[in-house]
């Protein structure tokens, strides 16, 4: 289905949901395409290049409606490679501490993966539209019509400042291929260091403006709130929105329950750096936290990508808990367990990762 692996979990059909399997996540530092996660909210539009424009307006001094051409012959073309990740990755280990609502998709380590993006930088148009004085945010809307519960598109925004950041592309292809429409195409928003709810697919509007977008998706989903606070008592005007990803690290092979054979094992998995923040060091623990080592890190750390890692442990028969925690060049810390960070909609889980495993 929408050009994936046979092995891809399908968490949800319609709208479409899915990840590959862990074992086969962390296998390339980039992601080839039938193993990219998809996240969606609605139906995926029916769209060609040739349908494509992108209305840019707001606080501007030249609003412009530009056509997938115009941006593809009119700006330079770049590429940056960049990893998303859902703030819903890793969901199931909160749900595990205390139920999230009905409906809710009980992310494991799956929903992240890695890509080159080709396209043009957001910057570049901004400066040929010409932003105005006062203007603080960048708002895109998307094509999905009926994503929202009010029957509209998926939206959100960024702040201008990281709108007119280099990195940031209008991407119309995906590892060399024109954009799948699974993931957007004919055209995207890419947004390295950010939650991918800020990557709005199906581009078709961006408006310059005073304040973040009121879309649904930014003002009543993804944000995060105290653990003490529910779906009954949500003030909503009061959650933090989502934007910079935050650092963690994941172990992917062994999975959780799985049963190895004693003796030397080898752990591997991947550590995300949130915003332009780099990956300094992944440890692994087999005592609880008490004691710590270090992993290999087997790519190069860098901004908006996550690193791979590797270790040899050696295990007895029995039992074993693995914990693996990462640090970053902007000195992050990541919460021992999740308690302290659970939220009632299940967003970023940037707690140390848990693992347990049978040695046989």
């Amino acid at each position: 289905m929408y050009g994936k692996t046979s092995a891809f979990t399908i968490h949800q059909t319609n709208p479409f949901n899915g990840g590959p399997q862990p074992r086969d996540l962390g296998r390339e530092a980039i992601t080839p395409n039938d193993l990219f996660y998809v996240r969606g909210h609605g139906p995926v539009p029916a769209l060609t290049p040739e349908d494509c424009t992108v209305v840019v307006d707001g606080r501007v001094s030249h609003p412009l409606t530009l056509r997938l051409s115009d941006l593809q012959r009119g700006f330079p073309a770049k590429t940056v490679e960049a990893t998303l990740q859902c703030a819903g990755n890793r969901r199931a280990e909160l749900h595990s501490v205390m139920s999230m609502q009905p409906g809710a998709l009980l992310w494991q380590t799956e929903a992240i993966s890695s890509a080159a993006w080709t396209g043009v930088s957001l910057a570049d148009v901004l400066t040929r539209v010409g932003v105005q004085d006062g203007a603080a945010h960048v708002a895109f809307l998307g094509a999905d019509h009926g994503a929202a519960p009010d029957g509209g598109s998926f939206g959100g925004s960024i702040p201008l400042s990281k709108a007119q950041s280099s990195e940031v592309l209008l991407a119309w292809a995906m590892n060399g291929e024109p954009l799948p429409p699974i993931h957007g195409g004919p055209l995207r928003v890419v947004v390295p260091g950010y939650y991918a709810a800020r990557s709005v697919k199906w581009l078709t509007h961006i408006t310059v403006q005073d304040a973040p977008s009121d879309n649904h998706f930014q003002s009543h989903d993804y944000k995060v709130f105290p653990p003490d606070v529910t779906a009954d008592t949500v003030d909503w005007d009061a959650g933090e929105m989502l934007n910079e990803q935050r650092t963690h690290a994941a172990l992917l092979s062994p999975a959780d329950g799985d049963t190895v054979g004693a003796g030397k094992v080898t752990l591997e998995g991947y550590a995300m750096a949130g915003g332009d923040s780099r990956i300094t060091s992944v440890e692994i623990s087999l005592d609880g936290g008490g004691s710590w080592r270090a992993a290999d890190l087997t790519t190069a750390p860098r901004p908006w990508v996550w690193t791979l890692w590797r270790a040899e442990v050696e295990l007895s028969t029995g039992e074993h808990t693995l914990i693996v925690r990462a640090s970053d060049s902007a000195g992050s810390a990541q919460p021992p367990t999740v308690d302290e960070i659970w939220n009632f909609r299940g967003y970023q889980n940037f707690a140390w990762h848990r693992v347990t495993i049978i040695a046989s």
